[in-house]
Protein backbone atom coordinates (compact mmCIF):
# COMPACT_ATOMS: atom_id res chain seq x y z
CA UNK A 1 0.00 0.00 0.00
CA UNK A 2 2.93 2.53 0.54
CA UNK A 3 4.58 2.59 -2.64
CA UNK A 4 0.81 3.17 -4.11
CA UNK A 5 0.62 6.34 -2.44
CA UNK A 6 4.03 7.41 -2.92
CA UNK A 7 3.68 6.85 -6.38
CA UNK A 8 0.09 9.14 -6.55
CA UNK A 9 1.68 11.87 -4.67
CA UNK A 10 4.90 12.29 -6.71
CA UNK A 11 1.43 12.41 -10.09
CA UNK A 12 0.25 15.39 -7.64
CA UNK A 13 3.67 16.91 -6.90
CA UNK A 14 4.14 17.80 -10.59
CA UNK A 15 1.13 19.44 -11.60
CA UNK A 16 0.46 23.19 -11.64
CA UNK A 17 -1.96 25.50 -11.65
CA UNK A 18 -2.66 28.83 -12.13
CA UNK A 19 -5.36 30.51 -11.99
CA UNK A 20 -6.30 32.29 -15.75
CA UNK A 21 -9.19 34.56 -15.85
CA UNK A 22 -9.05 34.50 -19.54
CA UNK A 23 -9.38 30.59 -20.03
CA UNK A 24 -13.14 29.88 -19.54
CA UNK A 25 -15.33 31.55 -23.03
CA UNK A 26 -18.10 34.08 -21.30
CA UNK A 27 -15.75 35.51 -18.44
CA UNK A 28 -15.55 39.04 -19.86
CA UNK A 29 -19.41 38.96 -20.21
CA UNK A 30 -19.65 37.52 -16.85
CA UNK A 31 -17.09 40.56 -15.40
CA UNK A 32 -19.79 43.24 -17.28
CA UNK A 33 -22.63 41.38 -15.54
CA UNK A 34 -20.98 41.49 -11.91
CA UNK A 35 -19.85 44.90 -12.30
CA UNK A 36 -23.49 46.20 -13.68
CA UNK A 37 -25.42 44.47 -10.60
CA UNK A 38 -22.97 46.62 -8.77
CA UNK A 39 -23.49 49.53 -9.68
CA UNK A 40 -27.23 49.14 -9.39
CA UNK A 41 -26.38 48.09 -5.84
CA UNK A 42 -24.65 51.29 -4.86
CA UNK A 43 -27.70 53.23 -6.45
CA UNK A 44 -30.03 51.15 -4.19
CA UNK A 45 -28.03 52.30 -1.45
CA UNK A 46 -27.77 56.32 -2.20
CA UNK A 47 -31.74 55.65 -3.00
CA UNK A 48 -31.84 54.33 0.72
CA UNK A 49 -29.77 56.86 2.67
CA UNK A 50 -31.80 59.62 0.75
CA UNK A 51 -34.95 57.81 1.70
CA UNK A 52 -33.88 57.24 5.27
CA UNK A 53 -32.68 60.22 5.93
CA UNK A 54 -35.91 62.26 4.76
CA UNK A 55 -38.28 59.60 6.86
CA UNK A 56 -36.05 59.90 9.90
CA UNK A 57 -36.23 64.07 9.65
CA UNK A 58 -39.67 64.25 8.85
CA UNK A 59 -40.76 61.30 11.57
CA UNK A 60 -38.39 63.89 13.94
CA UNK A 61 -40.02 67.28 12.95
CA UNK A 62 -43.72 64.98 13.61
CA UNK A 63 -42.55 63.82 16.64
CA UNK A 64 -42.86 60.20 15.93
CA UNK A 65 -40.33 58.44 17.13
CA UNK A 66 -40.67 55.47 16.16
CA UNK A 67 -40.59 55.95 12.36
CA UNK A 68 -37.37 58.16 13.52
CA UNK A 69 -35.80 55.20 14.69
CA UNK A 70 -36.42 53.11 11.89
CA UNK A 71 -35.87 55.54 9.53
CA UNK A 72 -32.46 56.40 11.37
CA UNK A 73 -31.59 52.72 11.02
CA UNK A 74 -32.22 52.24 7.37
CA UNK A 75 -30.06 55.82 6.45
CA UNK A 76 -26.96 54.39 8.95
CA UNK A 77 -27.65 50.60 7.26
CA UNK A 78 -27.50 52.15 3.85
CA UNK A 79 -24.95 54.54 4.20
CA UNK A 80 -22.26 51.79 5.28
CA UNK A 81 -23.56 48.88 2.65
CA UNK A 82 -22.83 51.56 0.27
CA UNK A 83 -19.21 52.26 1.73
CA UNK A 84 -18.69 48.49 1.22
CA UNK A 85 -19.99 48.66 -2.47
CA UNK A 86 -18.27 51.85 -3.50
CA UNK A 87 -14.76 50.42 -1.83
CA UNK A 88 -15.13 46.87 -3.41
Amino acid sequence: MQPLVVGSLNVFAKVSLSPNSGGLPGTNQAEKVISGLMFWGLLACVAGVIIGGAVWAVSSHGGNHHYAQRGKASFLNSAVVAARAARA
